[in-house]
């Protein structure tokens, strides 16, 4: 018996990085390690960028990552920008053999809420997506649950504003408690020194721009001279001991893949 496929979008490396780890970490998922002769399910062939694949297909970018157990295959696709995943992967399903988007047993989405109502979040990207899922839900972590289970996830938790690290800090604060408090410490007071201008501070002063620094002030140490996707997906930011805290996204995963 074959697998069933599932097919996830996210917003950036993070989010990929985040529900990957979420998988190999407190679901059993492996991982495809790259390399394209090794690929055992050839659906996710169109979703792989068209170069040399000779070469190990993760040291280039947009390639999406790919998990598997026995049953099912998991592919998370990434673009990032506004365009990503209201127009382009639109677009990609439009173009896709039907054969294979009808082979799908799950569609799903993770975005950031940021300042935004996740609802209204949520009726924007479901208009855009009815038309590929006729029964695309319009409510924030809800699973249709027709032949293709369909749904959208926003983070931190489908009802406030925030973004991916906006859990993140939750999560350090389950695990390395000490460390996050310091490392909250540090912003507080570089925030406010005059050696620094607004323009030094733009990104910082921006909403939630707080949470990011203070995720990528854990991976400066974690993963020294690493971006933040690698201290995700190798750090313990996801773990056995956040479980708790990560348990409506891993609800969500379990539900929408039928696990």
């Amino acid at each position: 018996m074959g697998r069933n496929y599932a097919l996830f979008g996210v917003e950036g490396p993070h989010d990929q990085a985040f529900i990957s780890r979420i998988l190999r970490k407190l679901l059993g998922f492996k991982s495809f390690k790259g390399n394209f002769n090794g690929l055992e399910d050839k659906i996710w062939e169109y979703f792989i960028p068209n170069y040399d694949k000779s070469a190990n297909l993760y040291k280039r970018l947009n390639m999406p990552s790919i998990l598997y157990n026995d049953d099912i295959s998991v592919a998370l696709w990434c673009d990032e920008g506004i365009n990503g995943l209201k127009i382009n992967l639109p677009l990609k399903l439009n173009y896709w053999d039907d054969s294979y988007r009808e082979a799908l047993t799950a569609f799903g989405l993770f975005i950031d809420a940021d300042e935004a109502n996740p609802v209204d979040i949520v009726t924007d990207y479901s208009q855009i997506y009815q038309s590929l899922f006729p029964n695309f839900p319009s409510t924030p972590g809800e699973v249709d649950t027709n032949v293709i289970k369909t749904g959208i996830y926003v983070f931190p938790d489908n009802s406030n504003k925030g973004i991916l690290e906006t859990i993140l800090i939750d999560c350090g604060k389950k695990k390395f408690p000490q460390s996050i408090e310091f490392a909250e410490e540090f912003l507080n007071n570089v925030n406010s020194t005059k050696e620094l201008t607004k323009p030094d501070l733009k990104e910082f002063g921006k909403p939630f721009g707080c949470d990011k620094a203070i995720v990528a002030s854990m991976a400066s140490i974690l993963k020294p001279g690493k971006t933040n996707t690698v201290s995700i997906n190798d750090n313990e930011w996801v773990s056995e001991d956040t479980r708790s805290i990560l348990k409506d996204v891993i609800r969500f995963i379990k539900e929408i893949l039928d696990l």
